[in-house]
């Protein structure tokens, strides 16, 4: 199976939300930001949390 963008940020969503529901059951996973970066060459990913749409 190829990956796409799509299917990359699908399991980043999942396995943040199995992470959260262990680790941080307050955090409101659904105001995470997801986006694939095609510049970025040295970092493996980044988040942005914005606690306004909670």
């Amino acid at each position: 199976m190829r990956t796409t963008e799509r299917n990359l940020l699908d399991r980043a969503q999942v396995h943040a939300a199995d992470v959260a529901v262990e680790h941080f059951p307050d955090l409101p996973v659904e105001a995470i930001e997801w986006d694939v970066s095609h510049r970025a060459k040295r970092q493996a990913g980044v988040t942005k949390y914005d606690s306004t749409r909670t």
